[in-house]
């Protein structure tokens, strides 16, 4: 008798591993697509306050005096506004932030609102500087210094 040398898998234990993979592929995605958004919204909160942090140098340098007069108190601001606007008090927002941050985290929150872009609220009273950063331009998702529900999680 001749001895068959079989070499491989058969059909069936490729389907049956096929299967086993995809089972736990479909268990695993939910949790997967849970932490990579988790991991957008910290990375936000975290941009906010190197935004904040940045307008906050900016304004306690001397050569942006000329600069800040002309930023409105109370309006809200994007990034990208801030970083070229405003002649001396853009550079030194510039030089502190680096590159240009956009918001990660973009699906819709419990009220319904979808982040687009930070906006910057900048208030200043007597002397006193009071930063808001929010995920969105409407200004109604904060993320500096109060973190939003949606975000806090």
């Amino acid at each position: 008798m001749k001895k068959m040398n079989n070499k491989g898998f058969s059909m069936v234990e490729l389907i049956i591993v096929i299967a086993i993979m995809a089972i736990l592929a479909g268990a695993l995605a939910p949790t997967l697509i849970k932490y990579v958004n988790k991991s957008r919204m910290s990375s936000d909160v975290s941009n906010a306050q190197t935004i904040a942090g940045a307008v906050q140098t900016a304004y306690s340098d001397t050569s942006s005096y000329d600069s800040v007069g002309m930023i409105s108190s109370g309006t809200m601001y994007t990034v990208p506004q801030l970083m070229s606007n405003f002649s001396n008090f853009s550079s030194n927002f510039s030089t502190t932030l680096g590159a240009a941050v956009s918001v990660k985290y973009t699906k819709k929150t419990s009220d319904n609102k979808t982040p687009d872009q930070f906006g910057v609220k900048i208030t200043t009273t007597g002397g006193n500087v009071e930063v808001k950063v929010y995920a969105n331009t409407a200004g109604d998702i904060e993320l500096y210094p109060t973190v939003h529900s949606d975000y806090d999680k």
